[in-house]
C-alpha cells in the first residue's frame, strides 16, 4: 500500500534526508553562535507553545475516552478536517494486515 498523500506531503516537504530526520535544515547546525542562540530561543518558545497545546489536547482526549468507555458512544463519520487521521489509519491497517478500506 502506498503512503497516503496527506502523510507523504509532510515527509516530502523536507528537502534532504537530514531535514526529514531532524525537522530542521542542516545549515542550522553550522550557523554562527549568535544565530544559534536566536534559533534556540525560537525553538524554546515553539516547544513551550506545543507543550501547552498538547496538555490541552490531553485533557480533551481523556474526556472523550471516558465518554467512549461509558458505552453510549457509537462510531460515526470523521470530519473533513480529520482526513490525515483517516489516511494514516488506512496506511497502518494496510501495513499491519488489516483492511485498508
Amino acid at each position: 500500500m502506498d503512503i497516503p498523500p496527506s502523510v507523504a506531503a509532510l515527509v516530502e516537504s523536507a528537502a534532504t534526508p537530514f531535514e526529514r530526520a531532524h525537522a530542521m535544515p542542516a545549515s542550522a547546525y553550522t550557523c554562527p553562535e549568535f544565530l544559534r542562540r536566536e534559533i534556540d530561543a525560537i525553538f524554546a518558545r515553539v516547544k513551550a507553545l506545543l507543550d501547552k497545546v498538547n496538555e490541552e489536547d490531553k485533557a480533551c482526549t481523556e474526556r472523550v475516552y471516558r465518554g467512549v468507555l461509558a458505552g453510549d458512544a457509537r462510531p460515526g463519520p470523521l470530519s473533513h478536517l480529520e482526513r490525515p487521521n483517516h489516511d494514516f489509519a488506512r496506511y497502518l491497517a494496510g501495513k499491519l494486515g488489516g483492511t485498508a478500506a
